[in-house]
């Protein structure tokens, strides 16, 4: 039995009844680059499975980071960036939200519209560099309660434990309790946010 030979090249709608070569080189070289630009943007586009936060910054938001929307994009790309609007005593201020879907993982604002002030975590996507995160207990984080430097809140506030984090004074863990009612801070709180704000210069 005869088995025939076909062979397509890209470009050509017949084939040369001549003796010519056929360099297929340019061909691949445009089709690599092709590939490589696609991998490229869907790389680009894939969002962070674990955000690292530490006292420099959250992720790659850090201090004196500017205030704007394409910032904070570049800064978590696969990440949907919103902008909110809120009030305070009156007056209209903008924040922007970090969402995976429909998770809000933080919410970013800042003190003069110009620079990054404030970044409030939301999600356990991101994790503290030693490995705190929402959900984790006020046990686990201060196994020593003595060594916690924490004060309950006030007004809005008044049902959060505010513990500051150990050697980082621009870190802080909102404690809050997992069960109905008033309670006592105790070892069983949980962390409900954890709030970041930029290091004064040195």
């Amino acid at each position: 039995m005869k088995y025939g030979i076909i062979l397509t090249v890209i470009g050509l709608s017949a084939c040369s009844t001549k003796n010519e070569k056929i360099d297929p080189k340019p061909a691949v070289k445009v089709e690599k680059a092709v590939v490589k630009e696609s991998l490229e943007k869907m790389l680009d586009k894939t969002p962070i499975k674990k955000i690292l936060m530490s006292e420099s910054g959250v992720g790659r938001l850090g201090r004196a980071a500017v205030f704007n929307i394409s910032t904070i994009e570049a800064a978590y790309p696969g990440y949907t960036v919103e902008v909110d609007e809120r009030m305070a005593e009156g007056s209209p201020y903008k924040i922007f939200t970090v969402k995976e879907n429909d998770t809000l993982l933080m919410e970013i604002s800042s003190y003069d519209q110009k620079e990054i002030g404030r970044i409030l975590v939301k999600s356990d996507v991101v994790v503290h560099e030693t490995g705190e995160k929402i959900g984790s207990t006020f046990k686990n984080v201060f196994p020593d309660p003595k060594s916690a430097n924490c004060i309950m809140g006030e007004d809005d506030w008044g049902h959060v434990y505010l513990c500051n984090v150990p050697k980082a004074d621009n870190l802080r863990y909102h404690f809050v309790s997992n069960e109905k009612g008033k309670h006592k801070p105790n070892e069983n709180w949980v962390i409900e946010s954890i709030d970041w704000r930029p290091s004064p210069k040195r």
